[in-house]
């Protein structure tokens, strides 16, 4: 055999071993996507937070007398006239001796769905001092409890990278992911890896898709320049003194993915995956007592999070119109707040007994959304039949 003749046979034997691990990677995909569909579309769980070094014995013990709880409920026994007993019902509780491992081997699920292109958000849900930016952004960049955000980053490239990402040959390049980390203070849009955090607008055009001209999100290459924006943009984020925190973060902040894969076909495939770090959403009266800058914020904060439930509300009734302008978090998060929208609400609980009704506040919040979505999935179930 000459050595045109190995060459030419060595080529189809690439282009069979090409053809079949395009073809498993399809399967996978599909066998996945069928998977999370059955789970459901918008999954919501709870993650109580640990005990602090203030909280004495018997708050410890209050804890134990009046939260019964399991892996999929968390039951709340009456405590006041205000605080009725009441139970509900999760996709999973994370118990207090919950890790950060433990928190992203769910969040992996969805990391793998947003590479096979649909759109998802991770939402931390909770009252101020439980614990949402320490899931989110873990207690350093460097520590074994990272959080959510480089977690999810460093599993993209090691998902992703050895098919997709050919550092060699750039001009090749099968994949392209980008990041953007915006805050949004007062109904107020900054671009936190933006020189001087620049205010963004936002509009939509005339098909109706969100233009934010100045977002200009970041190409990352491997994990260490992804760790290298989110160590510029945690040192921008507004904080505060509350009632609840010495140093509060009173501002929503969106650490966000974007991935572009150029197909064996050509064609190419765009999908985002938006991890949102919600403001405290402990009620007005909670925080009002330390001064009208705090009072003026959690105006803002609390208009932002009644537009979330509205919007994700409607998406579950399947309303013709969605508000989502009613703030800025919704119409930023338009393009994945939609009817095929793929979402992890995690909500963030205190175990302190002096908490107990916000506690309950934002139970309430999480299992009226998914009974609201399930309810909806039952109906298309139904109608298909």
């Amino acid at each position: 055999m000459s050595l045109q003749e190995e060459y030419k046979s060595e080529q189809e034997k690439n282009f069979i071993i090409k053809d079949k691990l395009q073809t498993e990677i399809d399967l996978r995909r599909k066998i996945h996507n069928k998977y999370m569909t059955i789970r459901g579309n918008l999954r919501v769980m709870c993650r109580i937070r640990p005990f602090i070094d203030s909280e004495t014995k018997d708050v410890q013990q209050m804890f134990f007398d009046y939260f019964q709880v399991s892996n999929d409920k968390v039951e709340i026994l009456e405590v006041s006239k205000n605080c009725k007993a009441k139970k509900y019902i999760l996709d999973y509780v994370f118990q207090q001796n919950s890790t950060q491992a433990n928190v992203y081997e769910e969040v992996s699920l969805l990391v793998q769905t947003m590479i096979n292109g649909t759109n998802v958000c991770v939402i931390a849900y909770g009252q101020t001092g439980t614990g949402k930016s320490y899931t989110i952004q873990g207690p350093s960049p460097t520590s074994d409890n990272q959080g959510i955000f480089l977690k999810s980053a460093k599993e993209m490239f090691e998902m992703t990278g050895p098919i997709l990402f050919d550092t060699k040959h750039k001009n090749n390049e099968r994949a392209k992911l980008s990041i953007s980390i915006i805050e949004i203070y007062n109904e107020t849009v900054y671009n936190l890896l933006g020189e001087d955090s620049p205010v963004l607008n936002m509009y939509e055009n005339s098909d109706g898709i969100l233009v934010i001209p100045d977002l200009n999100p970041i190409s990352v290459n491997n994990y260490h320049e992804a760790n290298t924006l989110f160590k510029i943009a945690s040192k921008l984020r507004q904080s505060g003194q509350t009632n609840y925190s010495d140093k509060s973060s009173r501002s929503h902040c969106i650490y966000s993915f974007y991935l572009k894969i150029v197909e064996e076909d050509g064609s190419i495939t765009r999908s985002k995956l938006h991890l949102i770090d919600l403001a405290g959403s402990e009620r007005f009266s909670k925080t009002h007592e330390i001064n009208s800058q705090i009072k003026n914020e959690g105006i803002y904060i609390n208009l932002s999070l009644n537009a979330l439930s509205n919007v994700l509300n409607a998406i579950a009734l399947k309303q013709n119109h969605i508000p989502y302008r009613e703030s800025k978090l919704t119409h930023f998060l338009k393009e994945s707040l939609n009817e095929n929208f793929n979402i992890l609400l995690m909500l963030h609980v205190s175990p302190n007994i002096r908490d107990i009704c916000e506690t309950s506040s934002t139970l309430e919040f999480g299992t009226r959304i998914a009974k609201l979505c399930k309810h909806k999935t039952g109906k298309e179930k139904k109608s298909k039949k």
